[in-house]
C-alpha cells in the first residue's frame, strides 16, 4: 500500500520458514529437499506506470528461506531499482537469503538492482555446522553493494572450530557491485571457477562506501580453490 514516491523499501515478496532448527522434533530429514523455488520474477513497482519506471520501490527481500534442508531457487529474477540508497541504515537488504540452511543451492538467478547483498547466505553466529555445503552456479549480480555475500560468523574468530564449515562450490558468475563482488567469510574448501568480476567506476558507487577493494573479499577461510576468473576495469 506504499505510494509510488514513498522512500521506504520494505516486505518480502516471497517468504519459506520454519519456528524449527535442525535436530528438533518435526524439523524432518535431511534426505530431501525442503523448498524448490523455481521459475518465477519479482519486480519493483510503480503505480504511475510509464516506460523505465516499473523497477521503483523494491522489496527489502525478494526471496528469503529459513532452517530448510537442501533449498533450491532455481531460474528466478529479481529485478529492482539501480540506485543504492547513501542511507545504509534503511537499504534494501537481499536478492536471496538463505538463513541457517544446509546445502542452499541457487542456480540461473538474475538480481540486479540496489540491494545490500545480491545473495546472501548466513548462518547463527557461533554454530560450526549449521551452513555446511553449498551449491551457487550461472548467477548474474549487478548493483548491490556485495554481489554474494557466505556471512559465517563467530564471536572471536580465533575459536572457530574446525575453521567454520567445509564445503561449497561457486561457478559461472557474472558480479559487478559497489562494494565487493564475493565476500566469503568463515568457511571453508570452497572451489570457485569461471568468474567474471569488475568493480564500478567511482561516478556510481555508493558515497557512504569506499571504493571498490576487491572483486573477491576472502576472510577466515581455508582450502579455496579459484581457476578460470577474470577481473576487470571499472563499468
Amino acid at each position: 500500500d506504499l505510494e509510488a514516491t514513498d522512500t521506504i523499501h520494505n516486505g518480502v515478496a516471497l517468504q519459506i520458514d520454519s519456528e524449527l532448527g535442525r535436530g528438533d522434533v518435526g524439523w524432518g530429514g535431511m534426505g530431501r529437499y525442503s523448498a524448490y523455488v523455481h521459475d518465477i520474477f519479482i519486480g519493483g513497482w510503480n503505480s504511475g506506470g510509464g516506460s523505465g519506471k516499473i523497477n521503483i520501490h523494491n522489496f527489502s527481500k525478494g526471496v528469503y528461506i529459513a532452517n530448510k534442508w537442501f533449498p533450491i531457487v532455481q531460474r528466478v529474477r529479481i529485478n529492482g531499482e539501480n540506485d543504492v540508497s547513501s542511507d545504509l541504515a534503511n537499504i534494501r537488504a537481499a536478492g536471496v537469503h538463505f538463513f541457517s540452511c544446509y546445502t542452499p543451492y541457487a542456480d540461473k538467478v538474475y538480481v540486479q538492482g540496489g540491494w545490500n547483498y545480491g545473495i546472501w547466505m548466513q548462518g547463527n553466529i557461533d554454530q560450526a555446522l549449521d551452513l555446511e555445503d553449498f551449491r551457487f552456479t550461472n548467477l548474474f549480480l549487478v548493483r548491490q553493494n556485495k554481489g554474494l555475500f557466505i556471512d559465517h560468523s563467530f564471536t572471536d574468530p580465533g575459536t572457530i572450530p574446525a575453521l567454520g564449515d567445509p564445503g561449497g562450490s561457486i561457478s559461472s558468475v557474472h558480479v559487478n557491485s559497489n562494494h565487493f563482488g564475493m565476500h566469503i567469510k568463515g568457511h571453508r574448501q570452497i572451489v570457485m571457477s569461471n568468474i567474471y568480476g569488475y568493480c564500478p567506476s567511482e561516478a556510481r558507487v555508493n558515497p557512504l562506501l569506499e571504493l571498490l577493494p576487491a572483486c573477491i573479499l576472502l576472510e577466515d577461510v581455508s582450502d579455496i580453490t579459484m581457476k578460470s576468473t577474470q577481473f576487470l576495469e571499472p563499468g
